[in-house]
């Protein structure tokens, strides 16, 4: 049984759905075989029920928020926004955990929790492979019941406190953890999206059919999660009808702090590099195959060809200087790696053969400073989005916050993020080229955003107006008896 506790409220109340699965996720049949995707039946009811009253809980409780693997860029904003949610809540003494000796790549975007009177503890891990016996064993001590054991091979984090034992609830922030997770303590994901359902291609095809792939072991942490949380209706759906999470739901709203690209861009600082001295637009990406970047050549492509006035474009987003037929040697070391991989090469030739004239307009920034990328987009005529689905990215936002317009793929995160801040986004079709050529001219010609009314929208979804929904459910898993696990 689900419990999902929504991010609306109304006179102190919340909207609570109970979500009752007619069938067991990633179980067992009767000939040994395991299902994973089995359809869900359920029953959908709505209550309003009072929030509970934390004051009547324990204080102080250790909660452990983990960065699974080295992310960086929005993902890292995303997490830093909610370490400063759970700042200011006093029930937690708050640890952050980050894979060793990635503390270096991101501690400027860390160093807004200093200024925080609750303290953030910092603390290295790396993941432990747990066989299976040894599995069996950890569960048994720690008195949690499982059904089946369907893996060979289990996770755990290891760490300086033995395996965040002393912490009493973990809190990951992503689902992308590639072994089935010991649940020794209770836990929570945030899940920003179940990209694999949408784009498949993503993962090489024999993935699917393996019950040990790491796709399977995403949706099995996810299902097995205390509480999983969404950040768009989308996503929320997905948490139930394709993940089928057997713990709490909470919706949040989408995870902004506007404020601090505000006050980046009040920052004197040198110019920017990247930063052409001509009207241009920046395309913001990274490596990955749902970023459509096949498409967006050739979009590029009928752009320059087929218009009169064409702007330069600046390419931001980790590694996306890789794709530059252009790039030097030296900014090749250390990544011969990334080079290698067929994806890139053929995104890496497709740019020689379709845009190799126009090369001089095209600038591949890559990963930049938070600085840099503020002045990129506060001079920007608008942000192009070009993917094929994802969780809806929270660049329009910030592009929005300094006065930049968008044009977006059209998919509902999305559409949600439109109508719910007020972007007045440009969308555009992203399987087709010359929908895409139309919109960027369009926006070439736009005038800038109404950065007042947008600080307005915004404000309403800043952490701080977030309410004690997600810090009331940490505290409710907290507190109640372990679950019995069916498949693990």
């Amino acid at each position: 049984m689900a419990e999902l506790v929504d991010f609306h409220q109304s006179d102190g109340c919340l909207a609570t759905i109970t979500v009752v699965a007619k069938r067991s996720f990633g179980c067992t049949d009767e000939d040994g075989e395991h299902f994973y995707f089995s359809a869900l039946n359920a029953e959908l009811h709505t209550n309003m029920v009072k929030v509970p009253d934390s004051t009547n809980f324990p204080k102080r409780k250790r909660l452990a928020v983990i960065l699974p693997n080295e992310y960086r860029g929005g993902t890292v904003r995303l997490m830093v926004s909610l370490l400063r949610y759970f700042q200011q809540e006093s029930d937690f003494e708050l640890v952050l955990g980050m894979p060793t000796g990635h503390r270096a790549n991101i501690q400027h975007q860390l160093s807004s929790l200093a200024q925080h009177s609750n303290a953030v503890s910092y603390r290295e891990f790396t993941w432990e492979t747990i066989p299976l016996e040894q599995a069996k064993a950890y569960m048994l001590n720690h008195g949690i019941e499982i059904d089946h054991f369907v893996s060979k091979e289990y996770c755990l984090l290891a760490d300086s406190c033995d395996h965040f034992l002393d912490c009493d609830f973990w809190f990951f922030i992503s689902d992308r953890i590639g072994l089935p997770l010991l649940p020794l303590k209770p836990y929570g994901i945030l899940v920003t999206d179940h990209l694999q359902r949408y784009v498949p291609s993503i993962f090489e095809s024999i993935a699917y059919e393996n019950r040990d792939s790491i796709i399977v072991n995403y949706l099995r942490n996810v299902r097995n999660a205390d509480l999983a949380v969404a950040t768009s209706s989308a996503t929320l759906a997905d948490l139930i009808t394709y993940s089928g999470v057997r713990g709490e739901l909470v919706r949040l709203p989408t995870l902004i702090d506007g404020e601090y690209f505000q006050s980046l861009q009040k920052t004197e600082r040198s110019q920017c590099k990247f930063v052409p001295n001509c009207p241009y637009f920046v395309w913001v990406t990274n490596t990955a195959i749902h970023k459509n970047h096949l498409r967006a050549i050739e979009t590029l492509a009928s752009y320059y060809e087929c218009s009169e006035e064409p702007i330069d474009v600046v390419v931001t987003g980790v590694n996306t200087d890789l794709f530059s037929p252009q790039l030097s040697e030296i900014a090749k070391r250390g990544r011969e790696g990334i080079l290698r991989i067929p994806y890139i090469q053929e995104v890496r030739a497709a740019i020689q053969d379709r845009l190799g004239p126009w090369l001089s307009r095209i600038r591949f920034a890559g990963e930049v400073s938070d600085e840099d990328y503020c002045s990129i987009l506060t001079s920007a005529k608008f942000l192009w989005h070009n993917v094929i689905a994802d969780n809806g990215t929270f660049s329009v936002i910030e592009a929005a916050v300094l006065g930049t317009p968008s044009v977006t793929s059209d998919y509902p995160q999305m559409r949600e993020l439109n109508e719910s801040i007020g972007l007045s986004m440009e969308f555009f079709d992203p399987y087709c080229y010359h929908s895409a050529t139309l919109a960027i001219q369009k926006a070439a010609v736009r005038s800038r955003i109404n950065m007042v009314r947008t600080e307005k929208n915004v404000g309403r979804f800043h952490f701080s107006n977030w309410g004690g929904q997600l810090r009331d459910a940490i505290i409710k898993c907290q507190n109640s008896p372990r679950r019995r696990i069916e498949c693990l």
